[in-house]
């Protein structure tokens, strides 16, 4: 299959990490899709200096297969909320579905429980990084953007060249 599955969070464009902004929330832990849904200033310093971490954990959720074999491009943008516990998150919701596909949702909430272990991991370990070690605990909010692309295609418009793994053996030579 030619097609490569990405999860596009919203706002990726607007990335600064290296100044340790977050690309989900402002700087008064507002959500950027929806600045009704906030998160306290602790949260924010962890979710913002974490949030690279995170992103990889939520990498790992599954566009539903069924609209992959049906060719069923996603559409719309998908918010969803849970609660980090000492050690797990739980009441995974979808708050906002603008995508029109029920299993979006349902992929996108079974993504993340599955995910849960390791997000709690991530926040509790930025979390020691400052003064209280429970801040992390609480509500946190998420977008997502399932987009299906071209993989070749992509790479033909930004000029790249894809990497290659080399199948040639390598020989190290040790001196003596």
């Amino acid at each position: 299959m030619k097609n490569i599955i990405f999860i596009l969070f919203i706002l990726y464009s607007f990335n600064v990490h290296s100044q340790k902004k977050s690309v989900f929330y402002n700087q008064k832990g507002q959500l950027y899709l929806d600045t009704t849904l906030t998160i306290t200033k602790s949260q924010y310093k962890i979710w913002a200096k974490a949030e690279d971490n995170l992103i990889a954990k939520f990498s790992n959720i599954k566009f539903p297969e069924i609209y992959l074999e049906n060719n069923i491009k996603a559409k719309g943008i998908l918010i969803a909320s849970f609660i980090c516990d000492t050690s797990n998150i739980k009441d995974v919701k979808v708050i906002m579905d603008s995508s029109g596909y029920p299993a979006y949702s349902l992929s996108v909430i079974k993504g993340v429980q599955d995910q849960g272990k390791s997000i709690a991991a991530v926040l509790r370990a930025t979390s020691s990084y400052f003064s209280s070690v429970t801040d992390y605990m609480g509500k946190y909010y998420v977008a997502f953007d399932f987009m299906i692309i071209d993989f070749y295609e992509h790479l033909k418009k930004r000029k790249a060249v894809p990497i290659i793994k080399s199948s040639i053996p390598t020989i190290y030579i040790r001196s003596h």
